[in-house]
């Protein structure tokens, strides 16, 4: 990747709504974890909703990796090397999929959640990289959104499990230093992307965020929400289709704060989700339970001295379930049932 490319992703990425911290893994030994165990039992009590083999993956600034199921038990941790940016579960809860990113590229990974052994997926050729990284429905398949090569355009790409070969599914052509192509989300059919386009003015200044849905069968794109028709709310980013597909959630600024709120595919019924006096920022990532009923997020908190952000649990009406403070930096990016 050109250097210069690599610095002006860096830039661009630390955009206020990605207030979410990278981190990192290597396959080591699975440890047993009680402690956090006690901690997701509370989080699955506070729902009312707790399902026999759902699993919940998180990832924290301590190079660490927690795996456990929705009620708390058989909780695990595995210890990681340094400069993981995403990471997702699969379908089955066998494998994790991770993205390192090296001196010059990023490569992708897959651990094998019961040896904690991991094996190279990728052949160094994945240049920029948002960082989100998500399983096709039947668990054949990545998708991510990133640069190849010298090229400084970012398109949204299928990586295949067996042979680590790259599918793009668009074809933009305007790249760095002023278009980002973050995707963000999966339905759960597998069939519609939810993705964010982030515009950076020639003249400088903040990026302009556009919503966009991709249809993967037909490869069309339509615009659900911009900044240009978005109101008071600024610095939109994150379109994450509710597991229904009917809704885009997603992050923006209003009144010198950062919410969720929502809109529908078609781009209608845009409201507010979380509340405004809310003292604290929210950021991506947003990760809905498998009924769709509640979410993730990581929030920040504007005063000083206080962490830098937690993982969230709000209810898809925006009530605030818990914060788990005895996480700063941390933050869930997989939540899954796991078949029957």
């Amino acid at each position: 990747m050109q250097p210069y490319i690599r610095r002006i992703t860096s830039l661009m990425v630390s955009l206020p709504f990605f207030l979410s911290a990278c981190t990192s893994m290597n396959a080591m030994p699975v440890i047993v974890a009680p402690t956090l165990a006690a901690k997701s039992l509370s989080i699955a009590a506070a729902t009312n909703t707790v399902v026999d083999k759902e699993k919940i993956l998180s990832l924290n600034s301590n190079n660490q990796i927690t795996l456990s199921d929705s009620d708390g038990r058989n909780a695990r941790q595995y210890l990681l090397e340094p400069n993981v940016i995403a990471a997702a579960l699969s379908p089955d809860g066998k494998k994790i999929a991770y993205d390192r990113e090296e001196p010059l590229n990023n490569i992708l990974f897959l651990l094998d959640v019961q040896t904690g052994q991991s094996t190279q997926l990728s052949k160094g050729q994945i240049a920029g990289h948002p960082g989100t990284l998500l399983w096709s429905p039947k668990g054949d398949q990545l998708f991510l959104s990133c640069t190849v090569g010298d090229s400084s355009v970012f398109q949204i790409y299928t990586v295949d499990l067996s042979s680590g070969a790259m599918t793009p599914l668009t074809s933009f052509t305007n790249g760095l230093p002023f278009k980002i192509v973050s995707f963000n989300s999966l339905s759960n059919d597998g069939n519609t992307i939810g993705l964010t386009t982030l515009t950076m003015p020639p003249q400088g200044g903040f990026s302009q965020g556009t919503l966009q849905i991709l249809d993967v069968k037909s490869r069309q794109i339509k615009t659900v929400l911009d900044e240009g028709h978005s109101g008071d709310i600024i610095r939109i980013g994150g379109a994450y289709l509710s597991p229904d597909g009917k809704t885009i959630f997603f992050i923006g600024k209003q009144n010198e704060h950062y919410r969720v709120f929502r809109i529908g595919v078609d781009g209608s019924h845009l409201q507010q989700v979380t509340q405004e006096n809310a003292s604290y920022d929210i950021a991506e990532p947003v990760v809905f339970s498998p009924d769709g009923t509640s979410f993730f997020a990581y929030t920040g908190d504007q005063k000083p001295g206080d962490p830098n952000g937690v993982p969230t649990l709000f209810s898809t009406d925006g009530n605030l379930i818990r914060q788990l403070s005895d996480y700063p930096n941390g933050k869930v990016v997989s939540w899954i049932k796991v078949p029957q």
